[in-house]
C-alpha cells in the first residue's frame, strides 16, 4: 500500500473503504473524480473477460462500467421481483390452493381459477429464472466474498460466510422434512379435529 498515492488513500478513508478492499484496489486502474461525488473503479481486464457472459444477463450497456451502467436494470429486476411478482404469486397461489373454495359462485365470477392459473405459472417460471441467474452471478463474481457479505457481514474471502450459508441450508432442509403431515397432524389436532387424506 506504500506505492498508492496518499491523496487516493485519504479518499478511500473518507469513503469508508476497508483496508482489505484498499489492498485489492491498489493494483487496479482507478478513475476518480475527486471534486465530484462519483468515484468509478474499473477492473478493465477482468470485466473485459466477463463482459460477454454476464452483462447480457443483466441487460448491461456498451461501456464498462461507468456510473450506473447496469445498476438501474438490475435494480429494476429486484423491483419487479419484490413488488410485482411476489404479490402476484401470493394472490394467485392462494386462489389455486385447496384452501380456496371451488364452488363459490361470486368468487368464480370475480376471480376465475383459470385466470389465477394463467398468471401463476409464468410467475413461477420467472422466479425459477431469477433464482438461477442470481445464484449464477453470486458464484461467478466471487462466491466467498459474496457469501461473506450476505451471511457474515465481512469483507474478506474467509470461510465464515460459507459455513453460515451451509448451516442455513441444513436448517431449510430440516424444516422441509418436518413440514409433513406426520409431524404437523398432532400440532393441528390441538386446535380442532384433523381428518386423514
Amino acid at each position: 500500500m506504500d506505492e498508492v498515492d496518499p491523496e487516493m488513500r485519504e479518499m478511500f478513508d473518507k469513503l469508508g473503504i476497508s483496508l482489505g478492499e484498499q489492498e485489492r484496489l491498489s493494483g487496479v486502474a482507478v478513475d476518480a473524480i475527486v471534486d465530484s461525488v462519483s468515484v468509478a473503479t474499473t477492473f478493465k481486464e477482468k470485466l473485459g473477460r466477463c463482459r460477454g457472459h454476464l452483462l447480457p444477463l443483466l441487460g448491461g450497456c456498451s461501456e464498462l462500467p461507468g456510473p450506473g451502467a447496469s445498476i438501474p436494470r438490475l435494480g429494476g429486476t429486484y423491483f419487479i421481483t419484490i413488488l410485482i411478482a411476489a404479490p402476484l404469486a401470493l394472490i394467485t397461489g392462494q386462489r389455486t390452493s385447496g384452501s380456496c373454495p371451488k364452488n363459490a359462485e361470486k368468487l368464480n365470477k370475480i376471480y376465475p381459477m383459470e385466470v389465477a392459473r394463467a398468471v401463476h405459472l409464468p410467475g413461477m417460471f420467472y422466479y425459477v429464472a431469477f433464482i438461477i441467474v442470481h445464484v449464477t452471478l453470486v458464484l461467478a463474481t466471487g462466491a466467498m466474498n459474496n457469501l461473506n457479505h450476505m451471511y457474515a457481514a465481512r469483507d474478506d474471502a474467509s470461510w465464515v460466510g460459507f459455513w453460515i450459508f451451509a448451516a442455513s441450508v441444513v436448517v431449510m432442509i430440516g424444516a422441509w422434512f418436518v413440514a409433513r403431515p406426520i409431524f404437523l397432524r398432532p400440532i393441528a389436532s390441538l386446535t380442532g379435529s384433523v381428518s386423514r387424506r
